[in-house]
């Protein structure tokens, strides 16, 4: 939780909008939405105990991401991006969190209907802004056809992330922070179209 309050503070340090993901968390899932759709069969009381935890201790972030996930206690047939009973009560309500709120990416698999249902769901649930990252610019046209005009309260969300971005950063040294990241991250494979996240936790379980 504390290294997640740095990083997010440093981003803002940095004229760089933070945004915490996904939420209410992903930990949990053992197959990855970009393919199929995850269900947590845990309770609310579980959920607490531990997955809930980061997003409340940042909570006054000023952007967050919905996950592609179901929870069958508090809706069993739509995931929290698309579920207006989960975004009210754990979003809103359980984490508290008050900032802009993003979906995830609705052209993932985990989602269903065409690019407009999608759209007007996202909506509908209590999203700010739908997250759409495919490509493709006849379904972009759909969706932005498809899009409502920002509420106040979302407007006001958004016009603090603004002040974010304009703050002055911090002076870049291209060269000496490309190789900081290249000694932190190492070298990064192409992802394919069928490539599953969740490679990397099981991988991390093994060790």
């Amino acid at each position: 939780m504390e290294y997640g309050k740095i990083l997010r503070d440093t981003h803002i340090k940095n004229s760089i909008c933070p945004c915490i993901k996904h939420m209410p968390g992903h930990g949990r899932a053992t197959n990855d939405p970009h393919l199929s759709l995850p269900v947590l069969d845990v309770s609310i009381k579980e959920l607490r105990k531990t997955d809930f935890i980061p997003f409340k201790h940042l909570s006054d972030s000023p952007m967050g991401m919905t996950a592609h996930i179901i929870i069958p206690e508090i809706d069993d047939k739509n995931p929290i991006t698309t579920s207006k009973k989960g975004i009210d009560k754990i979003i809103r309500g359980e984490l508290a969190f008050d900032g802009l709120l993003v979906s995830d990416a609705i052209n993932m698999k985990a989602l269903k209907g065409d690019i407009e249902e999608r759209t007007k769901a996202v909506l509908a649930s209590g999203c700010d802004i739908v997250c759409y990252c495919f490509g493709d610019n006849e379904d972009l046209l759909k969706v932005i056809a498809n899009a409502n005009i920002m509420s106040d309260r979302a407007y006001d969300s958004f016009k603090k992330i603004e002040t974010i971005i304009k703050k002055k950063p911090r002076k870049i040294d291209i060269d000496k922070d490309l190789k900081e990241y290249d000694n932190i991250i190492g070298n990064v494979e192409v992802y394919t179209s069928d490539y599953d996240a969740t490679e990397i936790l099981h991988q991390i379980k093994k060790r």
